[in-house]
């Protein structure tokens, strides 16, 4: 099957705005494998419209908890459970979301972190 390169990767992130994986895009039986949309991606440049549309993905997630968080009609096992699967994927997805600490200091290493009045090293 023949497929408009621009018309299907313009579906890919207007989908992936909405919330869904590439995989679940490309589940659709009008659609091109995964696979073929990251050949697609490379070949085209597209990259940087990609991260976009991750970056949108996460963001979608973040809001979500939000709802999970006030869904008084599910346990709280049930909503902390579903707010962490969104808070990995979203950090996955885009790292303003991540939890990891990242180190600020100098190539070397060793520099230090200044903050007013006082340094501090990482040993």
């Amino acid at each position: 099957m023949a497929y408009d390169r621009a018309a299907v990767l313009k579906r890919v992130y207007d989908e992936m705005a909405e919330g869904k994986s590439v995989d679940g895009i490309c589940s659709a039986d009008d659609m091109p494998s995964s696979s073929t949309i990251y050949l697609w991606l490379i070949e085209e440049g597209k990259s940087e419209e990609y991260a976009h549309a991750k970056e949108v993905r996460a963001d979608r997630m973040a809001d979500d908890i939000i709802a999970i968080a006030d869904d008084i009609t599910k346990s709280a096992d049930d909503r902390r459970i579903a707010i962490d699967a969104r808070k990995w994927r979203a950090g996955k997805l885009h790292g303003k979301y991540s939890d990891k600490v990242k180190h600020v200091g100098g190539d070397d290493g060793d520099s230090p972190i200044a903050f007013t009045g006082f340094d501090v090293r990482f040993v």
